[in-house]
Formats: structure tokens, sequence, C-alpha cells
């Protein structure tokens, strides 16, 4: 795995649903759907690890937990629309990713979500607390 770190990082490896832009007198390709987030940063490293041989690859996506009141919470509607936007970008470019390079067959893709909560309502305006009994 070691000799195949350079391969991960190449240069002008981005998602095709970019936009060009001049870099230094060149065309270059700017991955919209990928480098707008650190989300979609780390589907396209998971993708180059996926297609450098590695057989287990684990992506974590925080910050969900925008039920509660605060001064920076955005409050779950604007949350949604934000994460989910940003979400729904990295998924498909590394989905697109995935199919262009012929590794359908090779790559499952799981996207899931886990936030334990006490099954009694702990406080009276944020939802039940983020930790068993």
């Amino acid at each position: 795995m070691r000799d195949t770190i350079p391969a991960i990082f190449p240069h002008g490896d981005y998602h095709e649903g970019g936009k060009y832009f001049l870099f230094n007198g060149k065309k270059k390709l700017v991955d919209q759907a990928r480098w707008t987030n650190l989300l979609g940063k780390e589907m396209l490293l998971a993708r180059r690890l996926c297609e450098a041989g590695c057989g287990f690859v684990t992506v974590v996506d925080s910050s969900w937990d925008f039920h509660g009141g605060g001064a920076n919470n955005p409050g779950t509607l604007v949350g949604m629309q934000t994460l989910g936007a940003q979400m729904d970008h990295a998924v498909a470019a590394f989905l697109d990713d995935v199919k262009a390079r012929g590794l359908s067959d090779k790559i499952l893709l799981i996207v899931t979500g886990e936030m334990g909560r006490t099954p009694i309502k702990k406080n009276r305006d944020a939802g039940t607390d983020h930790h068993g009994p």
C-alpha cells in the first residue's frame, strides 16, 4: 500500500461535473461536487484508496445535531438544507466516479447514521440526550 501513496493523490483527478478555470495559464477543472466541503474531499480520498486496493474505508461526517437551540445552531430546516445538499453532492460524485472507473461491482457504499438517545425526554426544547440510560 505504501508504494501506491503517490497514485492516491494525483493532480487533475476530478469529477467530470466540475467547471474549468485558468490556473497558471493552464485550463484546470474544479470539482464543484467534491471540493465544496470536507465530506466531498473525504469521499474522493475514499475512492482513491479503493482504487489503490484498500479493502475497507470508513468516512465520517459529523455535526448533524442541529435540532436544539444555541448560538451556533442553525436549526433543523437550515441544517438539513445545508448538510443534506453537501451529502447529496458528495455521494453523487462518488457514485459517478466509481461507475466511470468500472468499480461499481467492487465497491459497496453504505450511508448510515447513529445517534444514541435516551428513551425519555430529558430537556424541554431540544429532545432527548445523546447517550444511553
